[in-house]
């Protein structure tokens, strides 16, 4: 059997959770934020599932782990700590790790504001390709043979009633500068945190999504589009129209349904394995749901 030229492991939506006490709370939407954790995500997401991950991912020699946001619950700086420490962990134990914010990362103004997820998280981009996720929401890394990681941060502070992001001009105006600067005969694997469709209800969708598509459709090179959000795990093969194959892992911190995928990539195929959590002993593991496998189409 071919040895694989990258093995991904794909996770999303870890929704660390820490409650916040005091009056500063108040001051923001994160007063809302603690009492879901208090009566809803508290029970539905576990704080300490994604350490069971790891033995997973050593056992399917995992080379790189892929974070496509919402690692935080309300944007609390506790939380980023845990998420960091995590993150930390992963490294020690030899994966190169790369973490995208999601909306919950963005939770409060003035958490998007201060750009709070950089502080906790780095911000590594290829300086000749000249634009980095803080500060011009995209960025593009050569992770080697011949593959690239393009991640676009399309967070915003969204109202109360919303958990929505936003792909704008300035970020399509930089995404496709960005492309341009990638080797046409490279691949690309995207990795944002929202879904390219609107399966969702309408406060939680990509606005602008549309023009995003648009942009991807003209570049056969992407390979993979990876995102979260919807906590629902999924495969969607969209070459036969002009789009990549899109992948939701689900989020691999909640306690009924915690799911995640393994990519391995070939020299002229792919292939996508999902991992679900198996709750009947403790502590849980992850058994192989489903594969599928892609073969190239250039």
């Amino acid at each position: 059997m071919d040895t694989p030229l990258l093995t991904i492991a794909h996770i999303s939506d870890l929704h660390f959770s820490k409650i916040q006490f005091g009056i500063g709370q108040f001051m923001s939407k994160r007063w809302i934020g603690n009492l879901n954790v208090i009566f809803n995500r508290g029970k539905t997401y576990k704080n300490d599932r994604p350490e069971t991950l790891i033995d997973s991912f050593k056992k399917n020699n995992v080379t790189h782990v892929f974070i496509s946001g919402d690692v935080s619950t309300t944007s609390f700086k506790k939380e980023f700590q845990t998420a960091r420490n995590f993150v930390k962990r992963l490294r020690d134990e030899g994966f190169i790790v790369f973490v995208i914010p999601g909306n919950h990362d963005s939770y409060t103004k003035r958490s998007f504001k201060k750009r709070l997820f950089y502080k906790y998280f780095d911000d590594e981009h290829d300086e000749k390709i000249g634009y980095c996720l803080k500060n011009d929401f995209v960025s593009a890394l050569n992770i080697g043979k011949k593959h690239w990681l393009v991640r676009i941060d399309t967070t915003y502070p969204a109202p109360v009633y919303l958990s929505t992001g936003q792909y704008t001009e300035t970020i399509d105006k930089n995404l496709k500068a960005l492309l341009k600067k990638i080797p046409k005969d490279d691949h690309i694997i995207m990795m944002n945190h929202y879904p390219l469709f609107h399966h969702e209800h309408p406060r939680r969708v990509l606005l602008g999504a549309d023009h995003l598509r648009k942009t991807i459709s003209k570049y056969p090179n992407i390979k993979f589009y990876l995102h979260g959000h919807t906590h629902r795990n999924t495969i969607a093969d969209l070459r036969g129209s002009s789009l990549p194959i899109v992948l939701d892992s689900g989020s691999c911190s909640h306690a009924t349904r915690g799911s995640w995928n393994l990519i391995k990539i070939f020299d002229h195929s792919s292939s996508v394995e999902v991992y679900k959590c198996n709750n009947q002993k403790n502590p849980p593991y992850w058994d192989l749901s489903k594969s599928q496998s892609f073969k190239d189409d250039d």
